[in-house]
């Protein structure tokens, strides 16, 4: 990132809401893809996991932002992970490693969303007082995947039943 893009106000304002419409409209796109009870589904299960991390981080003693690293690693191993079931999927067309890619996606997600909420609310490494964006950035971005990736759960069980 440009720190003083990031830092520097109305710039920061601007691309913020350039990254805020651009979100929105990839994922009306992609949501019109599912039914409205798998939208529903997704959107109900994605506020309430929001809201479940949000009063965990809030409360619970562990510092989850000393954990940076290991989240890292864990993306760098999913991407691996997900390299791999791609080309499973396209050999031997078994769409139920999608899914299996998905919940290990929002199980991933759900402890970004641990380490970014507490980064915010104030951690060993919180952000600082002039980066309110990035923090509104990160979790902005976490919730838009994890609503994606319920998304894919709850619409492979929906085209199952």
């Amino acid at each position: 990132c440009v720190e003083s893009a990031r830092r520097t106000s109305p710039a920061n304002w601007i691309l913020f809401l350039l990254m805020v419409i651009f979100l929105a409209a990839a994922t009306a796109i992609f949501s019109s893809l599912y039914s409205l009870m798998v939208i529903a589904y997704a959107f109900i299960t994605t506020a309430s996991i929001t809201i479940l991390i949000t009063i965990i981080a809030r409360f619970i003693p562990i510092d989850f932002t000393t954990c940076g690293t290991l989240l890292c690693i864990l993306s760098l191993i999913f991407l691996l992970i997900s390299i791999v079931v791609t080309i499973l999927i396209i050999v031997l067309r078994m769409p139920i490693l999608h899914v299996c890619l998905a919940g290990l996606a929002v199980l991933l997600i759900t402890f970004w969303m641990l380490y970014d909420t507490q980064r915010i609310l104030g951690g060993r490494y919180e952000l600082e007082e002039d980066e309110y964006l990035l923090g509104a950035i990160q979790l902005l971005v976490d919730i838009i995947y994890m609503y994606q990736y319920l998304l894919i759960l709850f619409g492979f069980c929906a085209s199952n039943e």
